[in-house]
Order: structure tokens, then sequence, then C-alpha cells
């Protein structure tokens, strides 16, 4: 196959992705999110929190259960709040 085809086939490939229902939903979705600031803020919080406690095991350290019991009440208040389900 010759590299015009795989360009040209990959050009396709993304027109058909960004054209997608899938995208679509993704799109609203993101706008949803962007006019929720409590779900943004939880999020952002829970993206945080994750990524400390990543770090922490990665490094070795112990979690401590206050870090389990944050994180476990970020997920409910996610799976609670609307915008986010």
């Amino acid at each position: 196959m010759a590299n015009e085809q795989i360009i040209q086939l990959a050009v396709d490939l993304g027109t058909a992705i960004s054209q997608s229902e899938e995208v679509a939903r993704i799109r609203e979705a993101q706008v949803r999110l962007a006019e929720d600031a409590e779900a943004y803020d939880l999020i952002m919080r829970y993206q945080d929190s994750k990524k400390n406690i990543e770090n922490k095991l990665r490094d070795g350290l112990t979690v401590t259960k206050m870090e389990e019991e944050h994180i476990n009440q970020l997920e409910q208040q996610i799976g609670n709040n609307d915008t986010l389900k």
C-alpha cells in the first residue's frame, strides 16, 4: 500500500471518528461538565487525590485509611452527581 493511500485512509478514519455519535456524546458531556462547577470540582479533586495516592504507592509509601476514605467519599459524590452519571 502506498504512503498516499495510507495517509488518505488515516484522514478518512479521522473524519469518520470526528463525525461519530460517540464523539458527539463526549462533546455534549464536556459542555455539561463545563457548565456544572460542582461536578468539575469533584472531578478535579478526585484526579488530584488519585494522583497523590498513585505517587505514594509508586514511592513505596503507605496510603492512610483517611486517604482511602477520602477517595471513596469522592467516588460516592461523583456517583451521586447528575452531571457525572
